[in-house]
């Protein structure tokens, strides 16, 4: 029997099992005993990994860090060997069947997985050199870097990766701090996307009745989906004008449109309006609240199916939400005068993609920066959630960002227990990872005081306390976290390279 440090001569056959390389040994020959161990082979991305596979290997370039959600669960971290993060393809590029397979191709020669080597499932994020002690507190986050890895170099599941070791060569460097603060937007009102719960919650925390929920005339706005979309608003600083409207099927084939958009199985969530008009001034704003399907491909076929382009599943349906909402607004659906209007939430499509563009095209500007994200899929960053305006509303606008307090963490923080993950990573007196999307922040020029009596107005005397939140209207963003937040869990997934986005 062979042991470390023995120097052998192995007759067999070689072979691929899984992508890996072997030698289905014939004999096994030790020809000699106690020899120093073979020293790190120096590689630097991109190159033909399978030259140097199964061998102690360090890395001459450093490593960001792109993709934790196997982190708990199979022990992978996903890095990239570029100088800044990968966008996704339709971040950056117009949705292309031609063109997507090369840019994933360079992609994949400049990434490699980081791994601790251990078969199964596993909750024990310590054996990961360079990771431990961890908690909410020391974890690395998405864009932090891994300088000199060192392990060994293997290949499974369809990917290269590196094994950690464990002798403390493997050290993270923090690049990506976390933002104790939201981006400055300006001093006026300031509204932002959130994926959030409970009225309640947020009163109970403030210690009084700060925050109102507006009731949509119905518990739930969507009424065939878990995920439905509502507002939080302060009465102290805006009231609600006119009525409350949702758009469904049923409005929508008002509009012309004549095929499922928002009812039923694999539909965009219906959307809901809101007029508020400030109790200091005279202006008022129209929003419109959503949540477009998901690009999961589960159930799609025809022209909703994943064409190769980059949109994922369902992009039709999305678009189609799009110009519907486009549409529905120009009824004045909430009965309120109001030119100002905004288009804001999870529209589950990237800066690039039709549903976006649908939008753009009408007239509507995107409030903040295309390259500013606030999502991470598949090791790669983009932004799925927007605050869209008219010309009209664009003229107040101060200044707009994302609170990167989500997306970046590693989803072993959050405070699901998928997976069998321990409840002792989550820290529910912190921000971090309490939702997977990060919000979206808008600010607006300050008003003056210049409050005319309006006959339109009108309150709602009921809380919608169990409906689903996904969108949170506010002035004081440090009370934005005090809550868990709510959503869909991603489907547990059939291998480990795969992920449903929601």
């Amino acid at each position: 029997m062979s042991k470390l440090g023995d120097k052998v001569v192995v007759t067999g056959i070689v072979q691929e099992n899984f992508g890996n390389t072997v030698i289905e040994a014939q004999s096994v020959e030790i020809v000699s005993s106690g020899e120093d161990l073979p020293s790190y082979s120096e590689i630097e991305l991109p190159m033909n990994l399978e030259a140097v596979e199964a061998m102690l290997v360090k890395f001459k370039q450093d490593l960001i860090i792109t993709e934790q959600f196997n982190l708990d669960r199979f022990s992978e971290v996903g890095l990239y060997a570029g100088t800044e993060r990968p966008y996704q393809f339709t971040q950056i590029n117009d949705p292309s069947m031609s063109d997507i397979q090369a840019y994933l191709d360079e992609l994949k020669s400049m990434s490699i997985i980081y791994e601790d080597g251990r078969d199964g499932s596993t909750n024990d994020v310590d054996y990961f050199d360079g990771f431990s002690p961890y908690s909410t507190a020391t974890a690395p986050r998405m864009g932090d870097i891994i300088e000199t890895l060192q392990g060994v170099l293997g290949y499974s599941f369809g990917a290269f990766r590196v094994r950690s070791i464990i002798d403390g060569s493997v050290s993270v460097t923090k690049k990506n701090e976390r933002p104790e603060f939201p981006p400055n937007i300006g001093d006026g009102l300031r509204i932002a996307t959130v994926l959030i719960d409970l009225v309640t919650a947020l009163n109970t925390r403030l210690g009084g009745p700060v925050y109102s929920f507006v009731d949509p005339g119905r518990e739930k706005v969507d009424v065939s989906d878990a995920i439905s979309v509502g507002f939080i608003y302060k009465p102290s600083a805006y009231s609600v004008i006119g009525s409350p409207s949702i758009l469904d099927d049923t409005v929508a084939a008002t509009l012309g449109f004549s095929t499922a958009i928002f009812d039923g199985v694999d539909t965009n969530r219906a959307a809901l309006a809101v007029t508020f008009e400030s109790v200091i001034g005279e202006k008022c704003i129209t929003i419109v609240n959503n949540h477009f399907k998901s690009k999961g491909a589960s159930g799609s076929s025809g022209e909703n199916a994943d064409q190769g382009d980059g949109q994922g599943a369902w992009n039709v349906r999305r678009s189609l939400a799009a110009q519907a909402v486009i549409e529905w607004l120009k009824t004045n659906p909430t009965s309120a005068v109001c030119d100002r209007e905004m288009i804001m939430g999870d529209l589950n499509a990237y800066a690039r993609e039709d549903a976006v563009r649908v939008l753009l095209e009408a007239g509507y500007k995107n409030v903040k920066d295309e390259m500013d994200y606030s999502y991470v899929f598949d090791g790669q960053i983009g932004t799925l959630d927007y605050i869209l305006v008219n010309e009209n509303m664009d003229k107040d606008v101060e200044n707009a960002g994302v609170w990167h307090v989500n997306e970046d963490e590693a989803d072993a923080l959050d405070y699901t227990l998928r997976f069998g993950r321990p409840a002792t990573f989550f820290d529910g007196t912190v921000p971090w990872r309490s939702s997977d999307h990060s919000p979206v922040l808008v600010g607006l020029k300050k008003e003056k005081d210049e409050k005319k009596p309006r006959k339109k107005s009108v309150t709602f005397e009921s809380v919608a306390e169990r409906a689903a939140i996904s969108i949170t209207f506010y002035q004081m963003l440090e009370v934005s976290f005090t809550s868990a937040s709510h959503r869909i869990s991603p489907s547990e997934r059939k291998d480990k390279l795969s992920r449903k986005q929601i």
